[in-house]
């Protein structure tokens, strides 16, 4: 059952808002990510997440409703390159990952869309720590050459690749956490969200 934001989300969202805390929808549910666009003031990110429209089939990926809604919050959805969230079959390459980031970027704009790997060197996705290791050590490897060279076919321009991720982060956390937010973050901002559920 997709219930959504519950009350008691509502007021965290609220309180996070107040304290220039980002809210993250990257695990939340369809219903979920639409309220807390809905209820958040400031803007929203989407950590790590794919396109339904690529991925029909997941659960895990965001319809392009939520996209929009998300890029009109200001928002950033980061990619993920986990296999199963790119693409129901096998193999998955790194294509299958860069048309994630077409899809945001012709549906919203590429200031709305950011890398958002969801793998570390520990993944399973990845297979043996040790040779994840080596992979991501490697200056030659194909994980650090060939990735970058493909994600540039979604930007485009050298002002594309300037503007994919990191200035949208910027942006969004710019926009996020105010001087004001900040006075906040002093003792007790913890307790009275805490408070707030007795």
């Amino acid at each position: 059952m997709d219930a959504g934001v519950s009350e008691y989300g509502g007021k965290v969202i609220e309180r996070m808002n107040a304290v220039g805390m980002v809210v993250d929808v990257g695990h939340a549910s369809d219903k979920t990510k639409l309220d807390a666009l809905e209820m958040s003031k400031k803007p929203i990110i989407l950590s790590h997440g794919n396109c339904r429209a690529l991925i029909p089939a997941s659960r895990r990926a965001s319809t392009d409703e939520a996209i929009k809604k998300l890029a009109a919050k200001c928002g950033v959805m980061g990619i993920a390159d986990i296999a199963f969230m790119v693409k129901s079959t096998e193999p998955v390459t790194v294509e299958d990952v860069v048309d994630h980031f077409d899809h945001v970027r012709d549906l919203v704009g590429i200031e709305h869309v950011g890398v958002g790997s969801d793998a570390g060197i520990e993944s399973n996705d990845l297979g043996d720590p040790k040779i994840a290791k080596r992979l991501w050590n490697a200056p030659t490897s194909a994980t650090t050459c060939t990735g970058p060279t493909k994600l540039c076919r979604a930007c485009r321009t050298d002002a594309h690749v300037r503007a994919d991720g990191r200035a949208g982060a910027a942006r969004l956390y710019r926009r996020t956490d105010t001087a004001g937010d900040r006075r906040e973050l002093g003792a007790g901002a913890g307790a009275d969200l805490g408070q707030s559920a007795g």
